[in-house]
């Protein structure tokens, strides 16, 4: 058990290395800080889903309120609950000359790696069990979306670690628990709260036909 707790710490510092230091150029220091800034995501997720629920059904709209779900599940759980019990410490207060990006600038942390940086803990991250659970969430209700969930979720789970606020494993753990959350409420929601959506469907056409009845019914009259 010993040495394979050892591979992995080995293998997330390898890992951590490799994004963090070796793979850091002039390109991805301008655009790994945004995309691990929720606050840049905000303005057009926010737009998107107000589209969305403005055009969706009624079994739309429900899917689409259920999606505040996972983000207070997915940050209670995290942030308030994970990360104090396990109380990992973040990357960038224990490796020396870490690339870290701290209060809108990018530094390089001390060579001796023993000055605080980060008092919050690091494990799993926060970014990345939100946006896998949002990613999870909506692929399990429309899997056409999928892939971009995907790729949405690897980029701020990749621009966790470029920053120096991460371990790879703490990503990797986040996604994992953020999946499990989206899964349980998704299987929630749509077992005992969403409209049977062939239901809705004939009950919607069902409607239809019937309201188109009668005006069948006065135009043979005339």
């Amino acid at each position: 058990m010993g040495s394979l707790y050892l591979w992995i710490t080995q293998a997330d510092h390898a890992a951590f290395d490799l994004i963090n230091k070796s793979l850091t150029c002039g390109l991805f220091d301008a655009v790994m800080p945004v995309l691990s800034n929720p606050r840049a995501w905000a303005a057009p997720l926010g737009i998107a889903w107000i589209i969305f629920f403005i055009r969706a059904d009624r079994r739309g709209r429900y899917i689409a309120l259920g999606c505040f779900l996972i983000v207070g599940a997915t940050d209670q759980v995290s942030s308030h609950i994970i990360k104090g019990q396990v109380q990992r410490v973040r990357p960038c207060n224990v490796l020396p000359v870490t690339h870290l990006y701290l209060n809108g600038s990018w530094l390089t942390t001390d060579s001796t790696g023993q000055r605080m940086y980060k008092n919050s803990f690091s494990f799993p991250s926060g970014h990345a069990t939100n946006i896998a659970g949002q990613a999870a969430y909506w692929s399990f209700f429309y899997p056409p979306v999928a892939p971009v969930m995907i790729v949405a979720a690897a980029l701020v789970g990749y621009s966790r670690v470029y920053v120096g606020h991460h371990w790879p494993s703490d990503v990797l753990g986040g996604y994992l628990l953020g999946i499990i959350i989206a899964f349980t409420i998704w299987y929630a929601l749509r077992t005992w709260v969403l409209p049977d959506r062939n239901r809705f469907q004939s009950t919607t056409i069902t409607s239809r036909h019937s309201a188109r009845v009668p005006k069948e019914k006065n135009e043979h009259a005339n």
